[in-house]
Formats: structure tokens, sequence, C-alpha cells
């Protein structure tokens, strides 16, 4: 079973459970993705940060020029928005574009009961690591 299959299948499945429509679980798994996605930029952002001084030094720079005055709520708001924004309208027409949807969707529940059971934990492992190394980086921050 792939990551995308269970992906884009458990969001299918779990909306269909509920009565509504399976394919609004599209929405939500490319949403899901490019959280990811965005996650694993962060990480390398926070690495670069932590390995290299001038990196460090031009990013603070790049920071105090622009973004000066303002709260880190409102800085996030700003850098956040807009990068989630692209990167999700990227995923969305490559990965999850609605042949795809279909493709991983059908594979997906053609796997036995007790197999599917299992894959929201190959689903999570990934993601719960990204965070994991967010928050790691942050302590050397």
């Amino acid at each position: 079973m792939q990551f995308f299959e269970i992906l884009y299948g458990s969001q299918f499945e779990e909306i269909k459970n509920m009565g509504k429509d399976g394919t609004k679980g599209r929405l939500n798994a490319n949403l899901f993705l490019s959280v990811m996605i965005m996650m694993l930029i962060c990480i390398l952002f926070m690495a670069a940060d932590i390995l290299s001084n001038s990196f460090s030094n031009e990013m603070s720079g790049i920071y105090s020029r622009n973004f000066d005055g303002l709260s880190g709520r409102s800085l996030g708001k700003i850098i956040a928005i807009p990068f989630i924004g692209i990167t999700y309208l990227i995923v969305s027409r490559t990965v999850g574009n609605e042949t795809n949807f279909k493709r991983y969707t059908e594979n997906y529940m053609q796997y036995p009961e007790d197999v599917k059971k299992q894959s929201n934990k190959k689903l999570l492992v990934p993601f719960f690591t990204l965070l994991a190394f967010i928050i790691g980086l942050a302590f050397f921050m």
C-alpha cells in the first residue's frame, strides 16, 4: 500500500462513511499533503539556519528590513498563507488531481478491511516524524 493510496483513500472512505460526498476527501488529503510539504520546507530552513551562520545572518537581515515591528503571529500569517496556498495549488494540480484521486481511492478500496485499519498508522508516522524534527530543531535555534 502506497502513501498516496492511504492518504486519499482513507479521506475518501472516512467522509463517505459519514454519508457525505467522498470526493470532498480530495480537499482534505491535498491540505494534509500541503502541510507536510510546508513542514519539510520549514525543517530545511531551520537546518540551514542552524548549520550556516551566513544564512542565519542573511535571514535575520531580511526579516528585520521587511517585517520589523510585526508580531510573530502577524508575520506567520503573512508568510504562511501565501506559501500554503501556492503549495496547495501545486499539489492539487499534480499528485492530488482528480484522475490520481480516483486511481488512489479505487486501489485503497480493494484492500482488505484489516489492512485499511492499520493504514492510518502508516499515514501519521511521517507527519509526527516531521513534527518531531521541527520541535527538535527549534531547541537548537
